[in-house]
């Protein structure tokens, strides 16, 4: 028995089966994650910043699926003067059952973010700068006009912005916050390398450093790449699956790399292990398998955490042994049998 503030609590007991339950609950919490949330839309790589994030989109998913919704917001501070604006707010979230919070998040924002303290304009001239002063301010190129980068003029306009912009920090950070998440989330957005117990370095943090460096969107910088490739691309991941390199979209972002099916990669010798790997994407492609059903698979039969990004690798994870490979190839080789015997024949 336990006495805090004057009130008994039962003292707090750790038992094999109190382990096996936990453990048990975190498995299922990775799968639900892995299962909700679409790489991309509710969570990936923002410009500029190192590794993946949660999005609000994501976030809302996942408070959905713990049966949760944000409760009251509170502003715990609030600064406006010298023409700086900041909020720092807290959500709470409530379980629709209990009416009780589950968990809680705090979010920030003000007029000191790169993205809210400048504005970028065609014409520093109507906003006070003379030539001698324009030629000090940075620029960039966007559809062929040069930009300026100017101190933002006007940032009482930020005032909503802000608000909200704090707001679906704290949400994010809430759904963070929700039993189970914060260790699913590190498994499917930082996985750790093969037996090394530490993070990998993020490949993309030079390129997406670059296209910022060259003031490009991300849409601008699927077009690139998209261009070199000689077809439409929605993810960088795209890229690699065409076993294209970082090195080689860098250089094309920057304009030097041959276009569409003119750039020439010096590749490996493909080996069984490739040619598996490369029969699994395929049939993963004709298949569509769920996520869950996936995460499950591997979980059971060989004792590791996937995450849906590693089927669009190029080559395939070193944690995946050849052994585990061939066994999960040839269950969707089986599936696909059965589902070819219980499809209805069309008649002649």
């Amino acid at each position: 028995m336990v006495r805090v503030g004057g009130q008994s609590f039962d003292s707090p007991r750790i038992t094999p089966e109190a382990i096996t339950a936990r453990k048990q609950d975190l498995a299922l919490c990775m799968v639900m994650v892995a299962e909700v949330l679409r790489p991309g839309i509710d969570y990936g790589r923002i410009p500029g910043v190192p590794g993946q994030m949660l999005f609000e989109s994501g976030a809302s998913q996942i408070i959905s699926a713990f049966n949760c919704f944000p409760g009251e917001r509170r502003v715990l501070q609030f600064k406006n003067e010298d023409g700086q604006i900041a909020f720092c707010l807290e959500v709470p979230l409530i379980n629709r059952a209990t009416g009780r919070p589950a968990a809680s998040g705090v979010g920030a924002a003000s007029t000191l973010e790169t993205k809210n303290k400048y504005r970028w304009v065609d014409n520093p001239q109507d906003w006070g700068f003379d030539d001698e002063a324009t030629k000090t301010l940075k620029t960039k190129k966007q559809d062929g006009v040069t930009l300026f980068r100017i101190a933002n003029p006007e940032p009482g306009e930020l005032l909503n912005t802000l608000l909200k912009m704090a707001s679906k920090r704290a949400e994010v950070d809430a759904a963070e916050a929700l039993p189970g998440v914060s260790s699913a989330l590190k498994q499917l957005l930082h996985p750790t390398s093969a037996g090394a117990g530490v993070q990998r370095e993020d490949p993309w943090r030079p390129f997406w450093g670059e296209a910022t460096r060259l003031g490009l969107t991300e849409q601008q910088v699927h077009e690139r790449l998209g261009d070199a490739l000689g077809r439409p691309i929605e993810s960088v991941y795209e890229w690699l699956a065409e076993k294209h390199t970082i090195p080689e979209a860098i250089e094309v972002l920057r304009g030097r790399a041959k276009p569409a099916s003119a750039i020439e990669t010096e590749q490996e010798p493909e080996t069984e292990r490739d040619r598996l790997w490369s029969a699994i994407r395929s049939l993963i492609g004709k298949l569509k398998p769920t996520t869950a059903s996936i995460v499950a698979w591997w979980k059971e039969k060989a004792g590791v955490i996937v995450e849906p990004s590693n089927f669009v690798e190029s080559k395939a994870p070193q944690k995946m042994s050849d052994k585990d490979l061939q066994s999960f190839h040839d269950t969707l080789v089986d599936f696909d049998a059965k589902r070819s015997e219980q499809a209805p024949k069309k008649k002649r």
